[in-house]
């Protein structure tokens, strides 16, 4: 059998082994960490003892649970797309609080994480080989799983099973532009069928790898640092009260200005509740077998404060550091050596 014969037979085979990769993706990734997300989501609705927060908010719980809980390389490319496809919303997110360190671990290269999922090395021959328009097709087929989360962000299940629908047809797409390209050598063709075969794509993982309660209680307990995180506010005098848009860390933290009835304005902690700090602490309990409280209410009742604020946006990058060791053992991310923070 010719080379060429040879070469554009595995890559017709590659249309059928996308559909295989597509479904065990679906059964072993996307399948059990919806249900632990359902949970999660369900739990946490709950103990607030409220109906659904607005649409903004239910976006930012599921793109921070995605981007964190689980390591799944599937569920960080997806929320990674997210962030570039809704990036007003996404960055006001990531950038409100001290959590830029935590987001730079699932920057691809040139932040194309759906298309470095799926065509890993292929992608930067595209610039060298004359194919920009494969490239440019290729890009716009991600674009509806995350509008998907966007209108129904308490419906990941929806959007990552279009997700791996749309990585699935980017590889037919793909395969469909090489056969029509009719300048490719044949060893040009041999490159992106290595390159695709060898994609984190065509290497989903043969079972589960979530134990889907403790998942389900990762994902819960990271929308509740989430609430911590978005407690505090500024009290002015004149001008009412606004929200907090820095971490307590950083150099232009609001200050308390005057003092007692004679001040010009003062910080202020949204109050959380005791059954909601109670879950906390069970959770943080179960999760890390802490042996003191995370939010110790004493004698005096709820007390919030800046120190508890910046213990939450510590556990949420544990939360990613650990997310990262699974992933770079089981499906190491294609990371460009020169990440770019997110700013």
């Amino acid at each position: 059998m010719s080379d060429h014969l040879n070469i554009h037979r595995k890559l017709e085979n590659l249309s059928k082994e996308a559909n295989e990769a597509k479904a065990r993706w679906d059964e072993h990734v996307s399948a059990p960490y919806s249900r632990a997300y359902e949970a999660a989501h369900k739990k946490f609705q709950s103990v607030l003892n409220e109906d659904k927060k607005s649409k903004q908010q239910a976006l930012d719980l599921a793109f921070l649970a995605l981007s964190l809980c689980g390591g799944a390389l599937l569920t960080s490319a997806f929320a990674t797309t997210a962030r570039v496809a809704l990036a007003d919303a996404m960055l006001n997110y990531i950038c409100k609080r001290n959590l830029t360190r935590v987001f730079k671990t699932v920057a691809f290269i040139e932040n194309s994480a759906a298309t470095q999922f799926v065509l890993g090395e292929v992608w930067n021959m595209l610039k060298t080989r004359g194919m920009a328009s494969a490239k440019r097709d290729i890009e716009t087929k991600f674009n509806s799983p995350a509008k998907l989360l966007s209108d129904e962000p308490w419906r990941v299940d929806s959007a990552l099973k279009e997700f791996t629908e749309q990585a699935k047809n980017s590889v037919k797409a793909m395969v469909g532009h090489v056969a029509s390209n009719s300048k490719l050598s044949i060893e040009d063709r041999g490159r992106i069928y290595k390159g695709l075969i060898n994609s984190p794509f065509f290497a989903p993982p043969d079972k589960s790898p979530y134990k889907e309660e403790i998942l389900a209680q990762e994902i819960e307990f990271t929308m509740y640092l989430n609430l911590i995180i978005d407690s505090d506010f500024v009290q002015k005098r004149k001008g009412g009260r606004t929200s907090i848009g820095v971490s307590p860390s950083a150099a232009d933290y609001p200050k308390n200005i005057g003092f007692g009835r004679g001040y010009h304005q003062k910080i202020g902690y949204n109050r959380i509740g005791q059954t909601i700090i109670d879950r906390i602490n069970v959770l943080h309990k179960s999760l890390y077998k802490a042996e003191s409280k995370f939010i110790d209410s004493g004698y005096l009742g709820e007390t919030m404060n800046k120190e508890i604020i910046l213990r939450a946006e510590s556990l949420l990058a544990k939360i990613g550091d650990r997310s990262d060791i699974y992933r770079q053992k089981y499906a190491p991310l294609i990371v460009d050596k020169r990440v770019q923070k997110i700013s």
